[in-house]
């Protein structure tokens, strides 16, 4: 914990410290994971798993829309003079500043889907680890307010809250056209397919999701799903590709497709890396294990 704020550490505490959703909800699902595989020390943490949940709960990051917020900020304005986000060193002068101190408050966040998804993969451990289904419950109205607020109205597809800005066409290592979100932006889906068929699974054998609920999250997966697979490019591929890394080395028609950040080809861009491979790999597999859940 690390005060005022509580919590896990703050990130950047001398530029602009936050506490991210994501590093508290990985977290909270590995001292979750470790506690019910009973190891030494499992009762701390279980208890650390609690912990983290409720600061979460209670810190403000499950937004008014039901979706989980990106992290809560050390400061009103991103910067800070002291290396724990707090004005104790600062002198008389900073004592009780509304522009130096500890805040701790979301502060114009984003609802990536991977932290939809942490909180999913969270839920579950902690369901598990005390047999309350009000984890589950929570991650029920996530999973709802993804569907309504998080698809793509064209074809259904999980997007993300912020598209791609491209700045440049080029493609390595210093122009890469994700690098408006730092640079992993379209893989974020990964983690969200990762989670979503262990809720789904843990969720239904609870009783928490009605058919209705269950529909709407096998119909996102399948859209989401149909997007990849619609949007692949495969060898050999165009020229208008900034990233046919290819290019001097054509590959044999009928090769291995590969997948556009966002899986739309709107823009002409089919650059490909693990990030997308991975991404439309995830949720192929989601929407396999789903197909097989329903199967049962």
């Amino acid at each position: 914990s690390d005060e005022p704020c509580g919590g896990l550490v703050w990130l950047w505490p001398d530029t602009d410290p936050r506490k991210n959703s994501i590093t508290v909800l990985e977290a909270i699902k590995a001292a979750a994971r470790l506690a019910l595989a009973d190891v030494r020390g499992a009762a701390s943490f279980r208890a650390t798993a609690l912990r983290l949940w409720g600061w979460f709960e209670n810190v403000g990051l499950l937004g008014d829309d039901g979706l989980v917020l990106d992290h809560v900020t050390g400061s009103a304005h991103g910067q800070m003079y002291c290396c724990n986000a707090t004005c104790a060193n600062l002198g008389p002068q900073a004592q009780g500043s509304t522009v130096h101190g500890a805040v701790c408050k979301p502060r114009g966040t984003t609802t990536w889907t991977y932290n939809q998804g942490m909180l999913l993969g969270a839920a579950v451990e902690l369901a598990e680890l005390t047999g309350n289904a009000t984890y589950l419950r929570v991650g029920a109205s996530v999973l709802d307010a993804v569907v309504s607020k998080l698809t793509r109205v064209s074809d259904g597809c999980l997007t993300e809250p912020i598209g791609l800005q491209i700045s440049s066409t080029e493609c390595d290592a210093n122009h890469d056209p994700s690098a408006s979100a730092g640079g992993d932006l379209f893989n974020f889906k990964t983690v969200f397919m990762n989670e979503l068929p262990h809720f789904i699974a843990a969720a239904a054998d609870a009783g928490v999701l009605s058919s209705g609920q269950l529909d709407a999250a096998r119909s996102l997966v399948v859209h989401t799903a149909n997007a990849a697979w619609a949007s692949r490019s495969q060898p050999p591929f165009p020229t208008a590709d900034v990233c046919n890394e290819f290019a001097h080395t054509q590959l044999p028609s009928g090769g291995f497709p590969k997948f556009p950040w966002d899986f739309d080809r709107v823009r002409g861009l089919t650059c490909m890396d693990a990030r997308t491979q991975v991404a439309a790999l995830s949720t192929f597999v989601a929407a396999a294990s789903l197909q097989a859940l329903a199967s049962s």
